[in-house]
């Protein structure tokens, strides 16, 4: 038996397991697959997980996007 999910989609069945992506999920509000309806199956609100101590701007960690500007 696997983890159980966190945030299921009542019209695409799509489910989500982490922290992070049910909270991002309750910010969007929808399925971002079909735009359906969100079941969350954790119950209460779980506070977002922590931010990482050292988090950056993407850019600042992989450099300038180089597959567009040649």
């Amino acid at each position: 038996m696997g983890p159980r999910p966190r945030v299921r989609c009542d019209d695409c069945s799509f489910e989500w397991f982490g922290a992070t992506a049910a909270h991002g999920l309750r910010i969007v509000g929808a399925c971002p697959r079909c735009r359906g309806r969100l079941e969350f199956l954790v119950a209460g609100d779980e506070p977002p997980p922590p931010a990482a101590a050292d988090a950056r701007d993407p850019a600042a960690v992989l450099g300038t996007p180089t597959s567009w500007a040649r």
